[in-house]
C-alpha cells in the first residue's frame, strides 16, 4: 500500500504544505515534524512512524501525474 492509499491524498498534501523548511520528517502518530537536529534527542526512537517528507512529495507528484492521463468523463460511460 503507497503512502497516498495509506494517508489518503489530502492528509498528505496538508503534511506537506505545513511542513516547515527544515523537516525532513512527520511523525504519523504524534502528528509533529522532525528535524535533522532533533535526532540527537534519543526521544524519537520510533522510526516505524515517521515518514520522510521528501517521500510524501514523490508521493504527491506520482499520483498527480497518474490521474492525469485518464478521462475520467469517458470512463464513466
Amino acid at each position: 500500500m503507497n503512502l497516498i492509499e495509506q494517508l489518503g491524498l489530502e492528509k498528505c498534501k496538508a503534511i506537506v504544505d505545513g511542513a516547515p523548511e527544515e523537516a525532513e520528517q512527520y511523525d504519523l502518530c504524534e502528528e509533529y515534524y522532525i528535524s535533522i537536529d532533533d535526532w540527537s534527542d534519543p526521544f524519537f526512537v520510533d522510526d516505524d512512524m515517521c515518514i520522510e517528507i521528501k517521500d510524501l512529495r514523490t508521493a504527491i507528484a506520482n499520483h498527480t501525474d497518474n490521474l492525469s492521463h485518464f478521462d475520467h468523463c469517458t470512463d464513466i460511460r
